[in-house]
Parts: C-alpha cells; sequence; structure tokens
C-alpha cells in the first residue's frame, strides 16, 4: 500500500501513539506476570528461619556424646598449650570421638528403623521420602 505524502505524517503519529500505547500495555502485562510467578513462588515455597533445624535423628545422647568429646579435646588442647605430653588424654580423646561417632550411627539407624518399622502405608513412605 502507497501512503500519499501528504498523509505520511499523519499515519506516523498514529503508528507513534499506537506504539507508545502498545508499549505502555506490554509493560503493564510484564509487570502483572511476574507480580503473578513471584506470588505463586512465595506461596508455594518453604519459609526459612534464622535457626537450622538440625537433623530429625538428633538426640539427647547425641548432645552428650557432642559435649564429652569437646570437653575432653579442650582438655587435650590445654595441656598441649602447657607443653605436657598427654599420651593418656590422647586415647580418651580418640575414645570420645569414636563414641560420638557410633552414638551419631546409632542414632541415625534406631531413628530410621523406627521410621520403617512405622510407615506400614505406602503413602507414608512416599511421604517419608520427601
Amino acid at each position: 500500500m502507497i501512503i500519499p505524502a501528504k498523509d505520511t505524517a499523519r499515519v506516523l503519529g498514529l503508528a507513534e501513539n499506537q506504539n507508545n500505547i502498545n508499549t505502555t500495555l506490554l509493560d503493564r502485562l510484564a509487570e502483572e506476570i511476574s507480580q503473578a510467578v513471584f506470588t505463586a513462588l512465595a506461596a508455594s515455597t518453604k519459609r526459612s528461619s534464622d535457626r537450622a533445624t538440625g537433623q530429625p535423628w538428633w538426640d539427647a545422647t547425641c548432645n552428650e556424646a557432642v559435649r564429652a568429646y569437646k570437653r575432653k579435646r579442650a582438655h587435650l588442647r590445654f595441656l598441649a598449650s602447657l607443653g605436657i605430653e598427654a599420651q593418656e588424654e590422647l586415647i580418651e580423646t580418640n575414645r570420645a570421638k569414636a563414641e560420638l561417632r557410633w552414638t551419631t550411627r546409632y542414632a541415625k539407624y534406631t531413628y530410621w528403623q523406627k521410621r520403617i518399622n512405622d510407615s506400614l502405608q505406602s503413602t507414608k513412605v512416599f511421604q517419608m521420602t520427601k
């Protein structure tokens, strides 16, 4: 289609208005889509807290084993800072570390055995894997 020269300015003016309207409309639609995606994401995701949730299998015996190991390790470091050779304390610290490992393994084992034994229905097994 050929536009006469006298109508070119009028047609271009309409086209510019149409572009401005389209740009404004597209910007508004893009903003609404972004807001909808953000709202859906916020509603579907888990909110984090300031505190760590820890492990579900961690129990009081694990806390006690950690405290005992840290106490032994701190005592060993104290003796080492004084320049005292403490072979017996080193053995006790290694024993406390091994006990900590055993305690956490046993806590995991008993926790998961209990969870498996409690989940008699297939839906509970599916929920457990989440």
